[in-house]
């Protein structure tokens, strides 16, 4: 009777387990769960899907992929002298890609701050870029991960540097978005994860939250100026 009982219980948790797992805006990540999972429409094409495990990550051809890291992204403009990207647009599709430093100087032919000497974010064709934007924004985003070893995520915080070794704590715009997992350079495929946010006047950061990594230098400067339509 005792082993009968034991078992039923066992069952009812994990038909409960399943369900929950199974509620609408809940995904499953490293590092647990997240709230999220919605099918965003990236600058690609693309979206994520939220589910168990890799399956709310896009996983993309590297050949599709590379072309891309220079791309500078419609509504903004890349300036290689100050390592800065203005955006102008009141609503842009931005692609970030995270990997190595070495491996960005490689693919993209520039220079990282002289503070990031380890992984690092490139977007528009720069290394750890200052991001500005001419005014409050909608941002549709595509994290890619070119590294062949390491997790990475990208979230905007208010929170500047230094950062200590685990930066989680922060207060984060947009929600926690989950580790991307690394490239398979063997197989030739990487993994991308897409999201919607929105950014109102402010300077803000963007960092890498994985344990250490901020500590390291992969961040990067955001400022958000006051638009007509923030006055």
């Amino acid at each position: 009777m005792k082993i009968m009982l034991v078992v039923g219980l066992l069952l009812l948790i994990g038909i409960f387990s399943v369900a929950y797992a199974a509620l609408p805006g809940r995904a499953h990540g490293f590092y647990g769960n997240f709230a999220g999972g919605a099918n965003w429409q990236s600058p690609m094409g693309f979206g994520a899907m939220g589910g168990f495990g890799y399956n709310q990550f896009t996983r993309l051809e590297l050949t599709q992929a590379l072309p891309l890291i220079k791309r500078v992204a419609a509504g903004t403009e890349a300036f290689q002298g100050n390592d800065t990207v203005i955006i102008t647009s009141s609503r842009v599709s931005l692609l970030v890609f995270t990997m190595g430093h070495e491996r960005a100087i490689n693919l993209t032919g520039q220079a990282p701050p002289a503070y990031a000497d380890h992984d690092v974010f490139v977007i528009d064709g720069l290394i750890d870029p200052k991001l500005v934007f001419e005014g409050s924004t909608e941002i549709n985003l595509t994290t890619i991960n070119f590294d062949s070893s390491m997790y990475h995520n990208f979230v905007v915080t208010t929170q500047g540097p230094p950062y200590p070794y685990n930066s989680m704590p922060y207060e984060m715009q947009g929600g926690m978005v989950p580790f991307l997992p690394p490239a398979n350079y063997g197989q030739g495929y990487a993994y991308a994860y897409s999201y919607e946010f929105s950014l109102t006047s402010g300077h803000y950061w963007y960092i890498c939250t994985y344990p250490g990594h901020a500590q390291m230098g992969m961040y990067g400067e955001l400022q958000v100026n006051r638009g007509d339509k923030d006055e």
